[in-house]
């Protein structure tokens, strides 16, 4: 963590006003369904799926912590989760957001540079509404309101996707952000004015591509007559703001869209987005034209584990299709190919009969890259054509060569060599020679394709997460002196803590020592946010502290413990009986092995035994 690498470091103290000022609750709420349960709030996990509420958010502490993922963090760290934000974002969309001006400090990169792009954002944000509202109210944008409603675009889908209209005239645009204090300069690095002094965009239908921080980085731009300028769409030029081959059209709301349905739709342009989000499709985003990318693979990623490719079925679309899935392979992204109608694209089956029910159909039938891939090749020739034959037979035995085994493979071989109709000696020798190990099921093979079942990460984290009782008594502890540091300023928990060594984590050692020499003051998320493992923990027991808590029973017998410095002493004492418990352990396993040490292994015993009859006389 930190407060930036490369791009300008925020000073600590604009972090901590930016802490103050977030409202996590706010926050969060847009990702679940929160509740106030006392001081917090309880709601489903955004990070993993689950049926009763295990998500809990401290607004006043500004934490979350799930008690069925783990996953913990405060405001900055649920961004950069949820929106793919890196740390420096995070802090500026919050600071945007609840009204912080941010300082940097000199000689990290961050300054002027960091502040003449947050004025980009800025100026970009008004050239989206001024293109919005002349599509709404100026007379010369009656032909494009028209053609929307001929492209079946709602009222709705207008206003979401924020629509707008660049007027004819050459400067108007220009004349108004000047008006409005911005530079020629800023205007030209925004890519929204040329050099010549004219707006960059002239009489277009504009659609603000914007990112999921809800920051416009530039704007696709289609022309409404053939003699217009330039091509049928005209996207911002590359700049500081909008890279191409980085960003990709969403759909507003995807982030949560895209978590709840365990998938994201790419398709490959504007209008396919908007007519599968109005139809109530809104895991979708688009392309923009260009070959699939790296970092668009990434961005991918950060929504769902699994995307759904619906490219125009056509021979450039079928190419695109594989360049984007070779792409998305390469970076364990797990796709799936949505075989439209030949000759429509996705907003041609959702504007035609029962469009909505076709479309759901052809999401949930997608197939895997295999799958499409051996399709490809099989429409790939005349298979009523030998020398076409003996081409595909000898490709499709490449592709299953590069291929794992599998049953999926073995679905693929079977298709094969149904279509190329080989008789059942020259099927065995294709299943032989792509290195195929498990006996050959000539059958037909009807095909098969798993429903996406939720994401197995994160079911395996959850069932790697039982705690030992030991484990769990030492955070109750933790929990607990904190709750009590919080209420009593007098507490020394130098006095109540056990010493370091009875503690089994060392990130529970951690957090003893920061409590015992820095404080309650120090035990904060953004005073520790540099120790990853020890900043998660302190989001836990700050939960932690503020649930119910539990009785113990007495020394004697005497029952409930009423007082809470008596609980911590308790739960001190218990948490040191594990400790000594395990370091005598540790001494047997080594007593006989080396004579030089045995002697103070034994006096170290019978000090450590001595100390555990003093902690529970009863031994």
């Amino acid at each position: 963590m930190g407060s930036g690498t490369g791009k300008g470091r925020i000073t600590p103290g604009s972090i901590e006003r930016v802490l103050e000022r977030s409202d996590l609750v706010d926050i969060a709420s847009a990702y679940t369904e929160l509740h106030r349960r006392g001081a917090e709030h309880l709601g489903r996990c955004p990070f993993h799926e689950e049926r009763s509420p295990s998500f809990w958010v401290n607004g006043t502490k500004g934490v979350y912590h799930c008690f069925g993922c783990g996953a913990s963090g405060d405001v900055i760290t649920f961004l950069q989760a949820k929106q793919g934000l890196d740390f420096v974002e995070s802090i500026e969309v919050l600071a945007d957001r609840y009204r912080v001006q941010l300082e940097y400090e000199e000689g990290t990169g961050g300054g002027k540079p960091r502040q003449s792009k947050r004025r980009l954002y800025e100026l970009t944000s008004a050239a989206t509404s001024f293109y919005e509202a002349y599509l709404q109210r100026s007379d010369e944008a009656a032909p494009v309101r028209a053609y929307l409603a001929e492209r079946h675009v709602t009222e709705e889908s207008i206003l979401a996707f924020r629509l707008g209209y660049s007027p004819e005239a050459g400067s108007v645009l220009i004349d108004k952000a000047r008006s409005k204090g911005f530079t020629q300069e800023e205007l030209l690095e925004s890519r929204l004015a040329t050099s010549n002094g004219r707006d960059f965009f002239r009489g277009r239908l504009m659609v603000p591509i914007i990112d999921r921080a809800d920051r416009t980085l530039g704007f696709g731009a289609r022309k409404l007559r053939e003699e217009q300028y330039g091509g049928k769409y005209v996207n911002s030029a590359d700049g500081p703001l909008f890279h191409k081959k980085r960003t990709m059209f969403l759909a507003p709301g995807i982030a949560k869209a895209a978590k709840d349905a365990g998938a994201v739709v790419v398709v490959e342009g504007y209008m396919d987005v908007i007519a599968l989000w109005q139809a109530g499709f809104r895991n979708v985003c688009a392309v923009m034209g260009t070959a699939l990318t790296e970092e668009q693979v990434l961005e991918l990623k950060r929504l769902a584990p699994r995307a759904l490719f619906a490219f125009d079925p056509d021979a450039a679309g079928q190419v695109a299709t594989l360049r984007a899935l070779d792409q998305a392979r390469a970076s364990d992204l797990d796709v799936r190919v949505v075989l439209l109608p030949e000759g429509e694209d996705p907003a041609d089956v959702l504007h035609g009969p029962n469009g909505r029910e076709r479309m759901e159909e052809l999401l949930e039938d997608g197939v895997t890259l295999l799958h499409y891939r051996t399709s490809a090749l099989l429409g790939s020739g005349d298979l009523g054509d030998s020398s076409d034959r003996d081409r595909i037979y000898n490709e499709a035995v490449e592709l299953f060569r590069a291929t794992p085994d599998g049953p999926a493979r073995r679905e693929q071989i079977v298709r094969v060599a149904n279509a190329l109709q080989l008789d059942s000696a020259a099927a065995q020798s294709l299943y032989d020679v792509t290195g195929a190990k498990k006996p050959m099921q000539l059958s037909r093979m009807d095909s098969w394709e798993p429903k996406y079942r939720g994401a197995a990460a994160v079911a395996k984290r959850i069932a790697a997460r039982p705690e030992s009782t030991a484990v769990a008594l030492e955070k109750r502890l933790l929990a607990e002196a904190l709750r009590l540091a919080e209420t009593d300023a007098t507490t020394l928990l130098s006095e109540l803590l056990p010493p370091e060594e009875s503690f089994a984590l060392s990130v529970h050692k951690r957090a003893r020592n920061v409590l015992v020499d820095a404080g309650v003051a120090a035990f904060t998320p953004a005073r520790v946010r540099d120790d990853q493992e020890l900043f998660a923990l302190v989001a836990e027991l700050s939960s932690l502290t503020t649930r119910e808590t539990p009785t113990f029973q007495g020394r004697e017998g005497q029952g409930d413990i009423a007082s809470p410095a008596d609980n911590v002493a308790d739960l001190a004492r218990r948490v040191e009986l594990q400790g000594i418990d395990r370091r005598l352990g540790e001494i047997r396993a080594q007593l006989g092995r080396d004579s030089d040490t045995d002697e103070l292994l034994m006096l170290e015993n019978a000090t450590l035994k001595r100390r555990m009859r003093e902690l529970n006389p009863r031994l």
